[in-house]
């Protein structure tokens, strides 16, 4: 049993563990795959790997005897052959495996729990259904998808707390294993091996808790150079122009194959099916007053596109994209002008701005204001798109030199119909270092809005939907109504927590936003948004 410090993909350590636990056999693999698999061994001896509270993400090299099909639903395994196999039929083959288990996982409460579970099938849901589209037709950058498996949960389980029934004071069997657990596994860490033996494909399981996922491993992409293996951070100080730019060249890659201006369904260009629409808009994805989300008109757009069934959009799209949206989060607004006292409070002494009349209303205008900013993106129609929801520095990867890098993107737990500019903002101010200077953040995004317009132009002719790409003027004004709104969920729902003590613990951490980890980003932040806060009268 060998022990490594399992790190994330960027080099930030996490926690040390048996490697073990994490690498599926080979039999196992060759079920959930349909690959004859004769071996499995973790890349780069696992120090690569990662693992957070409810799941693990774990590189893999693997043999197989045979030619592995393509397909994202395989067959059943080959049966064994009766004789060992050649050396020349051996093919090599570099996957990720990402196990869920949220079995054991810390939730504040139901709600955080559904949520979690939600956003793991929609990542399933969104590869099984767009991966293969995106990197065909677009040239997105991202995994393929070989294999989802999910587990129903225990007989007589509670639908929404993931464990078997109980007495009160009666410990389940869920619990006992995690008691007697061996392994130096902490609490909330996944338990590879102890999967129950009921799978199913992820079709019928949006009530399961434990699964995994088999991906192509976008580090080691055929025709490029090895993954520069460094945060974004690290680049930005040596060439920023060039990464920056190229990741937000691929967001608008991203954006111009999943937007859409109208549903094919809606029976007109951009027009609710509802009389009662005050909008009149399909892709505005507001809320009519029938209680119709036009949200679904515009996930319809793009999956009616390309031939998805009918009940495509639940399972591959929340009705908003993007983990910070109000509808997720709505609980955090009557607290939020109480939470952003106690901010000030704390980061008072560091930061003495934080003690001005100004940024103390800043908490009570933007809760005051919560449902108009919501309102407000909803209402907007030029910009749809789907958000890829989670786009920062820790889910993207830089391949070959720093001169022309090619960038890949994992992680679409939050895709969601939304505004681009909602992207883009929440990219900007969680990875790029730049967002802090007006002058450099205004250059980053009119680059994207470039871009956006350069590939809808060039994908046109290959997709039957478009994003309709708004003037700069209103994509501008579209940035800043996001900005607030995202910084609504920071005061609501994160900095809460934060301190300057705790941005020097998490300087390094890049799988938390820099608003997180870094005193002088927040403080730009906060001055940014004080600057934009007179748009709240005008919503």
């Amino acid at each position: 049993c060998v022990c490594v410090c399992v790190q994330c993909w960027c080099g930030v350590p996490h926690v040390s563990m048996s490697l073990d636990t994490l690498v599926p056999t080979a039999a196992e693999l060759s079920g959930w795959t349909g690959w004859h698999v004769v071996n499995v061994a973790p890349a780069t001896d696992g120090v690569d790997a990662v693992v957070q509270r409810n799941s693990s993400v774990v590189p893999l090299h693997v043999q197989t005897d045979a030619p592995t099909p393509t397909s994202s639903s395989p067959a059943s395994p080959p049966a064994s052959p009766t004789t060992p196999p050649s050396a020349s039929s051996l093919q090599q083959r570099a996957v990720v495996l990402k196990r869920i288990d949220l079995r054991h996982g810390k939730f504040r409460n139901r709600e955080h729990h559904l949520r979690t579970r939600r956003s793991h099938h929609v990542e399933a849901a969104f590869y099984k259904r767009f991966g293969s589209h995106l990197i065909d037709v677009s040239g997105c950058g991202l995994p393929a998808l070989h294999a989802v498996r999910w587990w129903p949960l225990p007989d007589g389980g509670d639908a929404h707390s993931g464990h078997p029934k109980r007495q009160r004071g009666q410990q389940n069997e869920h619990e006992e294993q995690h008691k007697d657990d061996k392994q130096g596994q902490c609490r909330g860490q996944p338990l590879s091996g102890r999967l129950p033996t009921a799978q199913r494909d992820h079709a019928a399981d949006a009530d399961a808790d434990v699964g995994v996922l088999v991906m192509a491993d976008v580090r080691t992409q055929p025709g490029v150079d090895p993954v520069t293996n460094r945060s974004l951070e690290q680049i930005l100080l040596l060439d920023a122009d060039t990464h920056a730019l190229h990741a937000l060249d691929m967001l608008a890659r991203f954006h111009a194959a999943m937007g859409t201006m109208s549903s094919p369904e809606s029976g007109g260009a951009g027009e609710c099916r509802s009389a009662d629409c005050g909008g009149g808009r399909a892709s505005c994805q507001g809320r009519c007053a029938a209680g119709r989300s036009s949200c679904q008109d515009t996930a319809a757009a793009v999956t009616s596109g390309i031939g998805s069934d009918s009940d495509a959009f639940p399972r591959c799209f929340w009705e908003r994209g993007g983990y910070w949206s109000l509808d997720k989060r709505r609980g955090d607004v009557d607290g939020m002008a109480a939470a952003w006292e106690g901010i000030c409070n704390t980061f008072g002494d560091a930061l003495p701005l934080m003690q001005t009349a100004a940024v103390r209303q800043l908490g009570a205008k933007l809760a005051e204001h919560a449902g108009a900013l919501d309102a407000w993106l909803c209402r907007q129609w030029h910009g749809t798109t789907v958000l890829h929801g989670d786009y920062k520095t820790a889910n993207l990867f830089f391949h070959g030199g720093s001169q022309d890098p090619a960038v890949s993107m994992v992680d679409f737990q939050w895709a969601g119909p939304g505004l681009c500019a909602q992207d883009v903002v929440y990219f900007l101010w969680s990875s790029v270092p730049a967002a802090g200077n007006h002058t450099q953040r205004n250059m980053l995004i009119k680059s994207y809005h470039t871009r956006l317009a350069e590939h809808t132009k060039h994908l046109r002719p290959a997709l039957p939907w478009r994003v309709e790409v708004p003037s700069f003027e209103t994509f501008d004004i579209q940035c800043r109504v996001a900005f607030l709104d995202y910084t609504r969920f920071l005061v609501g729902s994160m900095w809460g927590a934060s301190s300057p003590q705790r941005c020097e613990e998490l300087a390094h951490n890049i799988n938390r936003g820099l608003h997180c980890r870094s005193l002088s980003h927040f403080e730009a932040m906060v001055c940014a948004a004080c600057d934009d806060v007179a748009l709240l009268q005008q919503l």
